[in-house]
Order: structure tokens, then C-alpha cells, then sequence
């Protein structure tokens, strides 16, 4: 590979982005750029070859029409070169009209002329011109039409030195490098409004050819490339929009030792694909995180010596990949991998499949992905079977996400089921893959398709209040690009859980054992589910009651709430019944009647009987009256009724009012009880 480095540096600023031959070489002496690329394969319906009005054809002169960038809207941007071997930019619109420019003082011999490497997705196109003494210049081409030239400071001017922009994001800041007058590179950020800021990383050599190539801006302004060493080796770079360098390399742990890391392509989450040597000077792909972790692969069927190998080109939003593989042949094909990482390879109708007789970069032969939007259409080129150079795009099969909720109305308080179905056209595949499901702030985890469906269980609060859209994201597979479909649902605020107690009338006798029990219900509302405890007492009662009956559920607390149905409990309500000996007794009619009986007794024993009997009887009759008399006064001390002594008068017969308290939680809730007591 030294003979391979040595041959890097001695090709212009323009021509030194790729260290490799073969289609890279169409990117060396095309000057290809870092280029945001989305593709498909041989598996999709097939690819649509195009030829710029004006494109030479003679062989083995690398002549033709070279794509590099493909925006969301389908809009290409590459370069033609026509049979004198000039450049000139095009447009292709996504219908397939091209629109052809030039750079004002662009040259017109061979190898000067226009070339475009980037588009945005305003239709904004950057690339270089080249002037009459083959220095280079950077310009911005408006989609109106309007082209804006400039230099980075300080750039030289001689043969293969100057500006050499390479990359566009949304917001129409551009990068590349441009090369000093000493031949230094060093990488550059132009933001829209026009200020150039130069890009320098830590280690880059300070020799001719040495230095900073920056390659690829995502939307977020973060820049990767990769600079070159004062040993000429090589080293990748990501500087943060806030101007923050980190330098990296390929693991010499891995699967495979590098000996020279180069990037080409950083995504909007900070993904970087490009790829290194080894050290039999092959090339394997790589993705390294926005975490920095590295994974490593290479595409089936790609040769293992110099020059051979995997070249990832470019990396979109999902993650996938597109580029090109050199295989054991140095014939080139084209690939993608998508972000799970599943590699497929693709060969472009009329692509040539050997090595040509034409001799060095003439006799290359084969197609290569350049460009892939997040729509999951390809752009590229491929070198016919005479080396003449075609454009090409995929003509990939859009799919199509339904999405349909379970429900269109849900509480917030309720999870929500939605499926989502993926299909393609009558007698397509079926698509694979993965989806994805947002809203707001909520964003599923990633569900891998079964028959092209897949569901989405969407937890209980996690959309918003008021109507929501539901975006389901499909991953694209081999067959079909990204693809997403929508949905609506309106979430309305939940009630807040609660329940509520009654409890039916109760009429009782005191002491009574049975018919003393009320059924207390627990109504649940608003999703309310969980264990309800229950209590009961005595409100309110008739004024001076005695012996209050007292109130229990027993067993039958807590009460368990499951679902919307209403829970039970039984509440028995204990009363004192009167006891006998507290029975009051009321006089007969006659009043004092024993004493009157007493007396007359006591006549009759004292005038009825003989005189000899006389003294004995009437000792006895007195005696017999005075017991009468003192009894009857004794119970005539209580006035008209009678009452013995530590008897209980029961519970107070009247109304009363029982409360009776739920708790779960910080949640009560409070019913009453009309019980009567006879």
C-alpha cells in the first residue's frame, strides 16, 4: 500500500479524497466527494439509468454522467463530462429533467470545468470549479438558479491547489478542505450566511499533501473526515458544531488490524461509516457510534489485496449504508447495509463485469451506490463494459404504513393497542423490517414486522391530552426505503379514581338477632381499583339514649375492587335488649286493699272468737295486722307503680343515623344508615 499512498499524494487536493483505485477511482479522478447516499439492490424492482445531455462516450476515457447526491425529494446532483474530457454540473429533477451549469470563469479544457457533489434538501448544490490554470474554487448554486462562488483564506494558487467544498446539510452549511500555498490541507466549515472557519485537527501533518480533509456535515453542523499524519498515515476526525475535535481510529483489536482509518459520511445521531486497511492494504467497512464504539464489516464476495475490499460511502438517518465492494477481480458492486446489519449487493443493468483492455483507470468496470435519502431511493453510477460512466437510481418500491389505533377516543388514563401494517404493491414482496411508533414525547421501542404487521402497545399517560397523531416509522428493508403513515386519536383527561359508599335503611327490635344487618356498596368510578376499608359509628341518636347499639363488619373488610364492578360488605348492627327484673308494676284498681283486708282479718280474729281463747288469738291477730300494714306501706312507697332493683331498660327505641367511612389510600369517601330501633 505504500506504492498505493504515495500514488494519493501525488494526486491533486481534489483527487485525494479516496486512497484507493478501482470505482473509488471514478471518485479520485471525478473528484468524488463525501456524499449522503440512501440505495437499494438487486432485490428492489429494479434501477433507472440516466445519461446528462451532452455526456462523452468514447471508451476507457472515464467519460460520461457521474451521480453523487440524491435529496428527499429525488432531486440528483452530480457532474457530466463531456468528449473533451470538460466537467459540467447537473441537476436532475426527480421526473428525470436535467438542468446543466456552469460556474462563471469555470475552465474549458480537459479535466476543468464544474462538478457537484451536494445537494440539501432545499435543492441547494456545492461542489468545486476549476479555472483555466486547474486551480480549484467552491460554490453554492441556489435551486433558483443563482450560483455564489468563494475561496477559503489563505488557499493557493497553484496547479491542483485551492477550495474544494464536498458536502451540504439542511440548513446549507458547507464542508471540504481547501490546500495552502504550500500544499497543506485543511478542512473547512462554510455556514450559510458565508463565514468560512478553518478546521485543523490535532495530530495532521504540516507537509505537502499532509493535513485536513473534513467530508461530510449533518444537520446538527457536526463534521467528520479524516486527516493525514506527518508518517502519511491516515486517522478519522469528528468535530462537534461547538468546534470540539475527536480524533479516532479503528480498533488494531478488532476482527481485523487497521493501519489507516478513513470516514466519509456522519449521520444526524452522529453515526460515521467509511472504512481502513488493513495490512495487506484491503479495506472493511466500518460504523463507529456516537458513543465511539466501533463495528466492523465487510460485504460477501469482496477480495482481501490491495485495492480490494468494502467502501462505505455514505450513511442516512436510519443508519443504513450504501457504497461499493472491489471484489477478488477489481470489479466494483454496489451494496447497502441497513442498521440492523444485514448486507445485500446490487449490479446495475448494463455495468460492466471484468477488467477492461484499456489499461488503468480504463479498464474499470462495475457499479457503486454513491447517495441514499431517507425516502430509500440510490443514487450512483457504473462503468460499462468500455468504462463510460452512467448515472443510475434506484427505483425502489415505496411501501405502504396504515396505522390503526384500537380505539379513536381513550381516557389518559387508558393504554391504547395500535397496529400497524406495512404492505407494497400487488405482487411485491412483503416487507420486512422494523417499525416504530411516536407521539409527542413517547416513542416505542423498535418492532420487527410478522407478515409485514406488527402492534404496539402504548402504555396508560404516555400521550397527551387533546388530539394526538400517531407516526409509525418503517425501517425500509431490501425491497422497499423508509416509509411512514399516520393516525389520529383524542386522549381526554381521566377522572380522577375514586368511589363512593352507601348503605341500605335498617328497622330493628332491641337485642334483635336476626334482620340487624345492612349491605354497605362500594362503587368504583373514574378506573378506580384497589382494597377499600370500612368503619362504621353511631352519628346521631334520639336525645338521652341508652345502650347504643354497636356496629362491626366482621370479616367482610376490606373490600377488594378489580374492575368496574361494585364491591359489598355487611355491617351488623348489635342492640341491648330489657331485662325482666326492671319490669315496673302497676297497682290495681282499689288502691290499698291488702290493709283494708288486713284489718278486717284482724277484727274477725279478735271478735269472732270465744272469750276463754281470746288472749292467744288476739296476740295472734295483731301481729297479723301489723305485718299487713307495714307491707302495704312499703309498697305504696314507689306511688302507683312497682319496680325491683339493678334491672336494664335496653337500648333506647327511636331513630338513628350510622356514618359509615371507605378508605384506600389517601382516598375516603362517607355514606350513611338510617336505622330504626322499635
Amino acid at each position: 500500500m505504500k506504492e498505493d499512498r504515495s500514488m494519493l499524494r501525488s494526486f491533486a487536493p481534489a483527487l485525494a479524497i479516496l486512497p484507493a483505485l478501482g470505482l473509488a477511482a471514478i471518485v479520485i479522478v471525478l473528484s468524488s466527494g463525501a456524499v449522503h447516499t440512501e440505495g437499494t439492490n438487486s432485490g428492489t424492482p429494479g434501477f433507472t439509468s440516466f445519461d446528462a445531455p451532452g455526456a462523452g462516450s468514447a471508451a476507457s476515457l472515464l467519460q460520461g454522467t457521474s451521480a453523487f447526491s440524491i435529496n428527499d425529494s429525488g432531486e440528483i446532483a452530480g457532474f457530466e463530462t463531456d468528449s473533451s474530457g470538460v466537467h459540467h454540473g447537473f441537476l436532475r429533477a426527480a421526473e428525470g429533467a436535467f438542468t446543466e451549469f456552469d460556474a462563471t470563469g469555470a475552465g474549458t479544457a480537459l479535466s476543468q470545468g464544474t462538478q457537484a457533489f451536494g445537494i440539501d434538501a432545499a435543492g441547494d448544490i456545492t461542489g468545486p470549479w476549476i479555472d483555466a490554470n486547474y486551480v480549484y474554487h467552491g460554490y453554492v448554486r441556489e435551486a433558483s438558479g443563482t450560483i455564489t462562488e468563494f475561496d477559503a483564506a489563505g488557499i493557493g494558487t497553484g496547479r491542483n491547489q485551492g477550495t474544494f467544498p464536498v458536502s451540504i446539510n439542511t440548513s446549507g452549511d458547507i464542508t471540504g478542505f481547501y490546500s495552502d500555498t504550500t500544499g497543506v490541507l485543511h478542512g473547512f466549515m462554510r455556514v450559510a450566511g458565508g463565514a468560512i472557519t478553518t478546521i485543523d485537527a490535532t495530530g495532521a501533518g504540516t507537509g505537502n499533501k499532509q493535513g485536513t480533509r473534513a467530508l461530510s456535515v449533518n444537520a446538527s453542523g457536526d463534521v467528520a473526515g479524516f486527516y493525514t499524519d506527518s508518517t502519511g498515515a491516515y486517522h478519522g476526525f469528528v468535530r462537534a458544531s461547538g468546534g470540539t475535535i475527536t480524533t479516532f481510529n479503528a480498533p488494531p483489536s478488532g476482527a481485523v488490524k487497521s493501519v489507516g482509518t478513513l470516514p466519509f459520511s456522519i449521520d444526524a445521531g452522529g453515526d460515521i461509516t467509511g472504512f481502513f486497511y488493513d495490512s495487506a492494504d484491503a479495506m472493511h467497512g466500518f460504523v463507529r457510534a456516537a458513543d465511539g464504539t466501533f463495528t466492523e464489516f465487510d460485504v460477501t464476495g469482496a477480495g482481501t489485496t490491495a485495492f480490494q475490499g468494502t467502501f462505505p460511502i455514505s450513511i442516512n438517518t436510519s443508519g443504513d449504508i450504501v457504497g461499493f465492494y472491489l471484489d477478488a477481480k477489481t470489479v466494483f458492486h454496489g451494496f447497502k447495509r441497513m442498521a440492523d446489519g444485514t448486507v445485500t449487493s446490487f449490479d446495475v443493468a448494463g455495468a460492466g463485469t471484468g477488467m477492461g483492455t484499456g489499461g488503468g483507470y480504463g479498464a474499470l468496470e462495475g457499479s457503486g451506490g454513491f447517495s441514499i435519502n431517507d425516502a430509500g431511493a440510490i443514487t450512483g453510477s457504473y462503468l460499462d463494459s468500455n468504462s463510460v460512466v452512467h448515472g443510475f437510481v434506484s427505483s425502489a418500491t415505496q411501501a405502504t404504513v396504515a396505522v390503526t389505533p384500537a380505539s379513536s377516543t381513550i381516557t389518559s388514563a387508558q393504554a391504547l393497542m395500535v397496529t400497524i401494517a406495512v404492505s407494497g404493491a400487488s405482487g411485491s414482496p412483503t416487507p420486512t423490517g422494523s417499525v416504530t411508533l411516536a407521539s409527542g414525547s413517547y416513542t416505542s421501542a423498535a418492532t420487527n414486522l410478522t407478515s409485514g404487521n406488527a402492534t404496539v402497545n402504548i402504555p396508560a399517560g404516555s400521550l397527551a391530552t387533546g388530539t394526538d397523531t400517531l407516526t409509525a416509522s418503517y425501517s425500509g428493508d431490501s425491497n422497499y426505503g423508509t416509509a411512514s403513515g399516520t393516525a389520529s386519536v383524542i386522549v381526554t383527561a381521566a377522572a380522577t379514581p375514586t368511589f363512593a359508599v352507601s348503605g341500605a335503611a335498617l328497622s330493628i327490635s332491641p337485642g334483635a338477632t336476626t334482620g340487624n344487618t345492612s349491605t354497605i356498596t362500594v362503587t368504583p368510578s373514574g378506573g378506580f381499583t384497589g382494597s377499600v376499608a370500612l368503619t362504621a359509628a353511631v352519628a346521631s341518636s334520639p336525645s338521652g339514649a341508652q345502650d347504643p347499639p354497636t356496629l362491626s363488619f366482621g370479616t367482610t373488610t376490606p373490600v377488594s375492587i378489580t374492575n368496574t364492578t361494585a364491591g359489598a360488605a355487611t355491617l351488623t348492627v348489635s342492640s341491648t335488649a330489657a331485662t325482666s327484673s326492671a319490669l315496673a308494676l302497676p297497682l290495681r284498681p282499689g288502691g290499698n286493699w291488702h290493709i283494708l283486708a288486713g284489718a278486717e282479718l284482724a277484727c274477725l280474729l279478735l271478735f269472732g272468737i270465744p272469750a276463754r281463747r281470746r288472749y292467744w288469738r288476739t296476740l295472734a291477730g295483731m301481729l297479723a295486722l301489723f305485718t299487713l300494714v307495714t307491707g302495704g306501706m312499703l309498697a305504696c312507697g314507689g306511688g302507683n307503680s312497682k319496680t325491683t332493683g339493678g334491672g336494664n331498660a335496653g337500648t333506647t327505641a327511636g331513630a338513628y343515623t350510622l356514618t359509615v367511612t371507605a378508605t384506600s389510600g389517601s382516598t375516603t369517601a362517607t355514606g350513611t344508615v338510617n336505622l330504626t330501633v322499635q
